[in-house]
């Protein structure tokens, strides 16, 4: 026919064609996407290809051939961040999200390099004896129009690469607090991990470089992964986990419940803490379903010698229960928001 196909350089590629309506366009995508389905081999090696397709059009013939390529490009983006093989239609709105993004990028930046992100610490109770076992670390940034949580900074820091250099900040953050401190006031403390940050080879050993420099024991830092973590890299990210577990620190596993993660993840993984996700402790007063699945993770916790907590306890009735169905620890409003260093108790 009369489409042509250009690449734009490095991985982009460009295909133009005549049709002129959203629709024919997303089924021409469609079909590449067919097209692309089909095993290579390449040396013997089977290999598997996927495509972000931005579609874009334009039913005026005069209009400048820049723009077409540029929403295209913007959908290709958005397309991108809702995963593999996704193909997504441009919309006018998705420019100004861009913008929004790339300013919120840029302030970012700036809030890193001028040490404006602060870390807060959530406790974490014994269920046994409500007395505070450890806290999470939480970070925040204070701005002028107000506290930013993470939900609101964390997917462009991730998008963007940035994430390396936040979470390198929130890491020196949680080490210098510790060593300012006692075990009395902060008795360990749990850092989350993000997938892009164990998928570095070195993270382990910046990790305990870092803690290292301070003098801080390692038993006093842990590190929390979600599910998805364990989804990436299996070799590398079981490399890294199991470096930090043998110099002394701790591995939860959040949000669990909530992922692909299977229990051959808890077996094979150096894990010693499991988190059960909010959305369960939620229905522990209502929902029986609920209450099975806290009770089989309990269980399976303590078979494999694991501490279980029930995050999101917000009620003293959820907490009974958490405790009754075999959770050992209790993290949730009831217990304490996350909160600045200087404004935690002496335990």
């Amino acid at each position: 026919g009369n489409d042509v196909v250009a690449r734009l350089g490095g991985d982009e590629i460009v295909v133009l064609s005549p049709l002129t309506d959203l629709d024919s366009a997303e089924m021409l995508a469609a079909r590449i996407q067919a097209a692309l389905r089909a095993p290579l081999s390449i040396s013997g090696t089977e290999l598997h290809v996927t495509a972000s397709i931005g579609v874009a059009c334009t039913a005026n013939s005069t209009s400048l051939q820049d723009d077409l390529l540029r929403n295209a490009d913007v959908a290709m983006y958005a397309a991108k961040r809702q995963g593999p093989g996704v193909v997504a239609r441009y919309d006018a709105r998705m420019v100004a999200e861009a913008t929004d993004r790339l300013a919120l990028q840029s302030e970012m930046h700036r809030a890193i390099n001028q040490n404006e992100f602060a870390v807060h610490y959530q406790p974490i109770v014994l269920a046994e004896t409500r007395k505070v076992a450890s806290y999470e670390a939480l970070v925040r940034w204070p701005r002028a129009d107000g506290m930013v949580l993470p939900e609101g900074f964390i997917p462009t820091a991730e998008s963007s690469g940035l994430i390396h250099d936040l979470g390198d900040r929130v890491l020196e953050l949680i080490v210098a607090d510790l060593a300012a401190t006692t075990v009395k006031v902060l008795p360990r403390v749990w850092m989350n991990l993000s997938g892009q940050a164990l998928m570095r080879r070195n993270c382990a050993s910046r990790i305990l470089a870092a803690v290292g420099e301070h003098g801080v024991a390692l038993d006093r830092l842990g590190v929390e992964v979600t599910e998805s973590v364990l989804m990436g890299d299996v070799a590398l990210v079981e490399r890294n986990l199991t470096q930090l577990r043998d110099h002394g620190m701790s591995v939860s596993l959040d949000d669990y419940g909530t992922g692909w993660a299977s229990l051959s993840a808890i077996k094979r993984f150096p894990i010693d803490v499991v988190k059960i996700d909010r959305t369960f402790t939620a229905g522990l007063t209502t929902n029986a379903l609920d209450r099975a699945i806290v009770r089989g993770v309990a269980e399976i916790g303590r078979v494999l010698r694991l501490e279980v907590v029930a995050e999101g306890v917000e009620t003293d009735e959820q907490a009974w229960i958490a405790q009754d169905l075999g959770c050992t620890e209790l993290q949730g409003y009831r217990y304490g928001a996350a909160a600045p260093l200087s404004t935690l108790p002496s335990l």
